[in-house]
Parts: C-alpha cells; sequence; structure tokens
C-alpha cells in the first residue's frame, strides 16, 4: 500500500510539474471552474439534507412543516441588485454576511416568482421610487411587488456593516432600536479557524553541500537562468569563478549580451566553449552560494536542506527585553525536543539566543488571533488593490489575525479580521504588549491565559 501510494503522488507530482511547464489556456480555468461548481453543488445538497434531516427545530407558530430553504446564487444577487445593495468581494469577506442576510429575508414565494421570471424570461419589470414590480408580458399580471423586507431595512444593514455600528444606528434614531444600549453593538467580526496542520515535507527539495564558508552559508546548485549580474558585473554569489575561469567568462558574457536577463539569456541550451572556442559539454546548472539559517540535515548528514512549512512560532517573553519568537518546522515535530533558539533579525542561527521555557507565554499558528500595542504606529495596507478602500490606516494596537513569521527580520505577517488590511512585517521587538485570542465561529473572542509549551511526541 505504501508502495502505491508513492507511486501515486510522483505521478501526481509530474503532473504538476507538466502544467507548470505549460501555459494555462482558457479551456484548463473553465474546466477549472465547472469542477468547482459541481463540487459546491455536492457539497450545498449534503448540508440541506443533513441541516434537514437532524436539526431540532422549535416548534413553528405558523405550523410550517418545511424549515430549510436553499437559495441560490442567482435569486441573491437579484435580491441584491432590486434592494440597492452593492457585493464588493476586494473590500474584504464582509459580503459574505450580507448574503447570509439577504438569504434569511428571501421568503419561499420570492424564491418561486424570481425562479419563474428566470425560467420563461418573459417577465418584465417597471421600478419607481415608491414601489418594484414584476409584471407578466403576457397577461399583464402583476407577479410580485418587491418591497424592502421591512422598513428602513437597508440603511440598517448598512449601519450595521460599517466599522462603528453604534455611532450609525444613533444617527439613523430607527424606532425599533429604542430602549436599547447602542453601546454593545459591535462591529461585525469574521471568525477564522486557527490551521494546525503538521503534515507535508519536512525539507524542501533542493539539496546543499554541508560545507559551510562561514555562518550559515551553504553551497548549491541553480539553474542558469536564476544567475544575475551584480553593480560590479560579476555574477551575483557565484561559487569559486576562479575554478573554471572559460565558464564563468562565458556566462557573464552572455547575461550582457541580454542586457542582464537570464529568461532570455539562457532561453535556448548553452554549451561550455572549450579553449579552442569550439562548443563543449551541455551546461544548465552552476554552483552558488546562499545563506541557509535554519536547514535539515539528509543523506547521512552529509548534505543539507532548508526546512520546509513551519508549523507554528513559538513567542517567549524576558522581562526588560521584550518579545522573542522559536520557528517550529515539520521537521521539529519528528524531535524529542522542541528547539529553543528564538530569532535575531539579521543574525545567522549561530548568534541565537537559547530561550528558558519559563519565559513562554503562548504558541501561534496560521489564523490565531492576536491583539497588539506596539511602541509608536503600525501602518496598514489595503490587500486587494482593486478595493474602494483607503489605501493606508495606521494604528497602535489592533486585532488581528497571525499569518506568518519570517525569520530573517524577526517580523511577523498579520491581516485584520475582515482580510481587508495587511501588514506583512510587524517586528515583536517593537510590540509594548501582545496577547492571544479564541474566538467562537460568531465572532466572539476571549483572552487566552499563560498557555503550556506542547512538544509533537
Amino acid at each position: 500500500n505504501f508502495i502505491i501510494w508513492v507511486q501515486s503522488n510522483i505521478k501526481d507530482y509530474k503532473k504538476r510539474q507538466k502544467l507548470l511547464k505549460r501555459e494555462i489556456t482558457e479551456e484548463d480555468i473553465n474546466k477549472f471552474k465547472e469542477r468547482n461548481l459541481q463540487d459546491t453543488k455536492t457539497i450545498s445538497r449534503f448540508l440541506y439534507n443533513y441541516i434537514n434531516d437532524y436539526l431540532l427545530f422549535a416548534p413553528s407558530d405558523t405550523g410550517k412543516k418545511k424549515r430549510v430553504t436553499a437559495v441560490n446564487g442567482t435569486i441573491t444577487a437579484y435580491l441584491r441588485k432590486r434592494w440597492g445593495i452593492n457585493k464588493i468581494r476586494a473590500n474584504g469577506d464582509k459580503h459574505h454576511a450580507v448574503d447570509a442576510v439577504v438569504i434569511a429575508c428571501t421568503t419561499d414565494k420570492m424564491i418561486k416568482d424570481l425562479s419563474s421570471f428566470s425560467k420563461y424570461h418573459e417577465l418584465e419589470y417597471t421600478h419607481t421610487d415608491t414601489e418594484s414590480l414584476l409584471v407578466n408580458s403576457l397577461t399583464g399580471e402583476i407577479l410580485k411587488r418587491f418591497p424592502y423586507p421591512w422598513e428602513d431595512f437597508r440603511p440598517e444593514l448598512m449601519a450595521r456593516l460599517s466599522d462603528n455600528p453604534a455611532d450609525a444606528l444613533r444617527k439613523l434614531n430607527l424606532i425599533f432600536y429604542h430602549g436599547i444600549d447602542l453601546s454593545t453593538i459591535k462591529p461585525i467580526f469574521v471568525s477564522r479557524m486557527p490551521r494546525h496542520k503538521v503534515t507535508g515535507a519536512a525539507h524542501k527539495a533542493t539539496i546543499k553541500s554541508a560545507r559551510c564558508l562561514n555562518n550559515g552559508i551553504v553551497i548549491c546548485k541553480t539553474s542558469l537562468q536564476n544567475l544575475k549580474l551584480d553593480k560590479e558585473g560579476e555574477i551575483a554569489n557565484y561559487y569559486a569563478p576562479e575554478s573554471d575561469t572559460i565558464l564563468y567568462n562565458a556566462l557573464k558574457e552572455r547575461l550582457r549580451a541580454y542586457d542582464n536577463k537570464p529568461a532570455k539569456a539562457f532561453a535556448e541550451p548553452f554549451y561550455k566553449p572549450k579553449a579552442d572556442g569550439t562548443p563543449g559539454p551541455l551546461v544548465k546548472k552552476v554552483k552558488v552560494y546562499e545563506k541557509s539559517t535554519l536547514n535539515v540535515a539528509v543523506q547521512q548528514n552529509t548534505a543539507v536542506a532548508d526546512n520546509d512549512s513551519m508549523v507554528r512560532v513559538d513567542v517567549f517573553h524576558v522581562k526588560g527585553d521584550g518579545y522573542y519568537l522559536v520557528p517550529i518546522y515539520i521537521a521539529d515535530t519528528l524531535k524529542k525536543e522542541l528547539p529553543n533558539k528564538a530569532i535575531v533579525a539579521y543574525k545567522p542561527y549561530a548568534d541565537w539566543p537559547v530561550m528558558d521555557d519559563s519565559n513562554f507565554i503562548f504558541s501561534l499558528y496560521p489564523n490565531d488571533l492576536i491583539k497588539f500595542e506596539h511602541k509608536n504606529s503600525v501602518k496598514f495596507a489595503k490587500v486587494n488593490k482593486e478595493s474602494s478602500l483607503a489605501e493606508t490606516f495606521s494604528s497602535k494596537s489592533e486585532f488581528v489575525y497571525y499569518k506568518t513569521s519570517n525569520i530573517t527580520t524577526g517580523a511577523i505577517g498579520i491581516i485584520t479580521n475582515d482580510n481587508t488590511y495587511v501588514v506583512k512585517g510587524l517586528g515583536v521587538k517593537r510590540l509594548s504588549n501582545l496577547e492571544k485570542y479564541q474566538v467562537d465561529v460568531l465572532g466572539n473572542y476571549t483572552k487566552v491565559k499563560k498557555e503550556i509549551r506542547r512538544s509533537f511526541r
């Protein structure tokens, strides 16, 4: 079974590599969309049946037997349009809340009328400031008046979607909010599930020499298309050019001839010139040196490879010295003891300090909620360039979701809860306070107290 599993994965890998090497066509994209739509239909049908068969409902005052209604995307899109609600996906994830409200307000009668409209294309609608009608073009029968679900539906929805719904509702002064403490109404908070996945490759595929030139430097082979001339006109990070000056000079000349554009320079096969100038052996890769802060010993400790996926980062706090991050990779989950060396920005692994477990405060997995307080201010940039939101905003304190850690800079990547803004490099050493929170499915969050550092074995 193991051999069959390996062979299957090799076959899938080869298929992926083949797709990567050729241009993705419009036919590929259409097939991809078709498969995803079919998957969505299957999942939706399963959930509909599951909820309908197993969820226990309270007794209905109307005696209605049908308690679960399925509403397709065409209907919700049409109702959004008729009710004047814009759905801008580029503006973050709150549009899912808009869909939820529209679905909750959709009745069976609306679905029946709109389904008839879509099926026969025989209905024409007119719209005035006071009412909206669906009219059968053959009989003149008015099939549906489209009022809002309730008075002031749209302004209330827009207020609840805003960053400060309490103030927005105060300005509206809606009658059904009289007597309600508006300060208890909080903005929509998107709940995300932390990713605790620990499966995957223990290290990356490129094998590097275990011989170190100095701290954190290793030797590996790279494709000619990765070569680049530096400011001095030499090939950047080329290892031991003096060992074969003919090859080295020929590579430099090729790069110069193509304005230092390696993809064009080595689009055609490159042959090492002989001493007499005639073509010699084909060259595909050459040796370069590069930094390798954290790596895994392979091939019976005769070589190394970079760590692959980071599972989590363990956060330590040293009184008077601030926060430190200890990265935990998939390879570390196979060891008896967890690593204790903490990242120091732009320092080699050998210079990283060893943390004491008594200073451990919590572990962070992707999509864990944190609250930071910065000594100065943090500048956020919008995630999607097509978004209609402001380009940036700054804040000294914010609830955000943790995404990644950078072992070179010692910084973390974060996003706002609704995925509208991002900070790719938040330096933890400049934080005056850092807290972790748990979030339930409804977006309610509670602070996590001091955790116990847990190993994987």
